[in-house]
């Protein structure tokens, strides 16, 4: 019984490194940010992927949350905040629509900025729901 375990076991692991060699990692599109550089892990949502970008320490680029179809690598939109400073680094956080104790919500992305202000954007254009400034 244990030889049978074995062979089973050899026979598995020689099967799962064909099956992963033949998926393919192949990149489809790439986008040139203009102003600045991914700086947290993107989202997808739907059929979209959602960056953050910051800014350089120099110049008057401000940081971005960007929309892109994940097909075609297309722009949906994008958002700025103005009064951002360079290197945003808080990660987005997609909020699916629901409701509770506190009433219904629809979906969004939640955005922190170095100025104190969380903004809450429309993820199918990019349109601000809300927004709020808090201490920094």
């Amino acid at each position: 019984m244990r030889q049978i375990l074995v062979v089973f076991c050899l026979f598995t692991c020689l099967l799962v490194p064909n099956s992963v060699a033949g998926s393919s990692n192949q990149e489809n599109w790439e986008v040139d940010l203009e102003n600045g550089y991914i700086s947290t892990k993107p989202i997808f949502v739907g059929d979209q992927v959602i960056v953050r970008t910051s800014g350089f320490w120099t110049g008057e680029d401000r940081p971005h949350v960007y929309s892109f179809d994940v097909q075609s690598g297309i722009e949906n939109w994008r958002f700025s905040n103005p009064n951002s400073t360079n290197h945003d680094m808080s990660p987005l956080l997609h909020i699916s629509a629901g409701q509770g104790e506190c009433g219904t919500w629809s979906d969004m992305i939640l955005v922190a900025w170095t100025d104190g202000r969380v903004t809450a954007l429309n993820p199918d254009d990019g349109g601000l729901i809300w927004s709020s400034k808090t201490e920094v």
